[in-house]
């Protein structure tokens, strides 16, 4: 359970979450709005009222309400001062990215992504709350046209729950990749990926009415480009913009299979076609698919033009959200606020800006004084000797303050992250298990070795090596606290080094 909810009944919060998730997926955001209107305005809990503030800022975006989005997003943005849980911290962002995008605040839309998988990677929550999050964050990412790293969010769903909104997710994804490609000219890339959705699902019973709708409009998309008619299904009655232009589209393409291309260009032409649910481009496909039936050959092309004009501008604008400058701005930030906290220059290593090893000392002692336990982490960078050998130490001074980046946006409020000297950190966690500090170097180190290092040292890779052990009662002084971890960090750095045997 995250330590926000520690003080809440736990039933409480997750009825919450299964009330306002029932109401969401029978597509009545309104409803959404009003209940998550009474829980936050009835309760103290702070968990509760962040929570109840997400599902509202999420109904008023599926009713494309923009004032209601600008005031749900401020109240939610309030809601989570209060209540810094990693999965709220991270379906929030997921839900402001797509806010972002949708008001053409690009740099917004890449700092609410990075903030949000961020968040997620932290969580140590499981179940359909955590798979929601995860969910959102795979929606957005779609949407906004990375379906690679959509993919690998809804991959993160099935890691925290075995619900239905990894089905649900993936079917929307996987609609939104293909149509992708037909628009850049792969229509046989485009006819495979449906095929293989099609025919993977369950049962249509086995849905929900948000999946069948998708499925329902992938069956007439696929048709279009010379698969089979699709068995008549009645399509789910879910009275949300997206919905109503699934419907459309889905018509459009019936048209167009059925020969009845002025009907189809009559529906282009008329309310209701958005171009949120399958991107810009799709109307104008599905127009030169319309016109080319009818011989009007030259305005078909015309179409196609407008198509690749529309993903061609999209590519263009959302190519730099997810550079590493991105990421590595958020890092100075955090690294900047983590420094202030610490501003005393005495306490302060003068490189990274972070605590030395005099407020380790002061911190370790603080510990003794109240009999609390901690773990304790001794890391250092692997090769960090052949980057200044090789690069200079000018170089080698920019790769620690990187590293000091990243290592504190991956430590927890209430930690300890210091610099102990020459390319050895350390980090204290209060009242953590060996367990958990595992699981928290695990993602430091995987942290420090997906950064895009190549920028900086080209073939040198940067990783480090952790040891932990428990500070136990009556240690003295940070020498005898940090030796054991010293020793255990020695025992993973050889045991690197050793050869594998055959």
């Amino acid at each position: 359970m995250p330590s926000s909810q520690q003080g809440t009944s736990v039933p409480t919060w997750q009825e919450d979450y299964a009330r306002l998730r029932a109401l969401m997926q029978s597509g009545t955001p309104h409803q959404v709005i009003k209940a998550g209107e009474e829980i936050a305005g009835a309760v103290a809990d702070p968990m509760r009222v962040a929570q109840a503030r997400q599902f509202i800022l999420a109904a008023n975006m599926n009713l494309r309400d923009r004032p209601g989005v600008a005031a749900a997003l401020a109240r939610a943005s309030d809601a989570l001062e209060a209540c810094p849980d990693p999965r709220l911290v991270g379906n929030f962002h997921a839900l402001a990215a797509w806010s972002a995008h949708q008001t053409g605040s690009l740099k917004n839309c890449g700092i609410h992504l990075i903030t949000s998988e961020r968040a997620l990677s932290q969580m140590t929550e499981t179940g359909e709350p955590a798979a929601t999050a995860w969910g959102n964050l795979g929606l957005t990412y779609t949407i906004l046209g990375f379906h690679e790293q959509a993919r690998e969010a809804f991959d993160r769903v099935l890691t925290v729950s075995d619900s239905s909104i990894w089905e649900k997710g993936r079917i929307q994804a996987v609609v939104r990749h293909a149509v992708s490609l037909d628009h850049r000219g792969d229509g046989d890339a485009c006819r495979k990926m449906l095929d293989d959705l099609l025919i993977g699902v369950p049962p249509a019973p086995d849905l929900e009415p948000a999946a069948v709708a998708w499925l329902r409009f992938a069956a007439h998309r696929r048709a279009v480009l010379g698969g089979p008619e699709p068995a008549p299904t009645t399509a789910p009655d879910i009275d949300l913009p997206v919905f109503r232009e699934m419907r459309i589209l889905s018509r459009v393409c019936a048209d167009i299979v059925a020969r009845r291309e002025r009907a189809a260009l009559k529906l282009l032409d008329g309310p209701g076609v958005g171009v949120e649910t399958a991107g810009a481009a799709e109307p104008l496909r599905l127009r030169s698919l319309a016109l080319s039936g009818l011989g009007r050959f030259a305005e078909a092309l015309e179409a196609e033009r407008r198509a690749a004009s529309h993903i061609s501008r999209q590519s263009e604008r959302l190519r730099p959200l997810l550079l590493d400058s991105v990421g590595a701005l958020l890092d100075h930030e955090h690294l900047r606020r983590t420094v202030a906290r610490y501003a005393d220059a005495a306490m302060t290593d003068p490189l990274t800006g972070l605590p030395n090893r005099r407020r380790l000392e002061r911190f370790i002692r603080e510990l003794a004084a109240r009999s609390s336990e901690a773990m304790v982490g001794v890391l250092d960078l692997d090769g960090f000797k052949a980057i200044n050998d090789t690069y200079g130490h000018a170089t080698g001074d920019q790769v620690l303050q990187r590293v000091a980046g990243i290592l504190a946006r991956n430590v927890r409020i209430g930690d300890l992250l210091a610099r102990a000297g020459g390319d050895e950190f350390v980090v204290v966690l209060p009242e953590t298990s060996l367990a958990d500090a595992g699981r928290i170097g695990e993602r430091i180190n995987q942290a420090v070795m997906g950064d895009d290092w190549q920028r900086m040292v080209i073939d040198i890779p940067v990783s480090i090596s952790i040891g932990w052990a428990p500070l136990k009662r009556g240690f003295v002084g940070v020498a005898d606290a940090l030796h054991e971890a010293d020793q255990a960090m020695y025992r993973v750095k050889r045991s690197r080094r050793q050869p594998c045997s055959h």
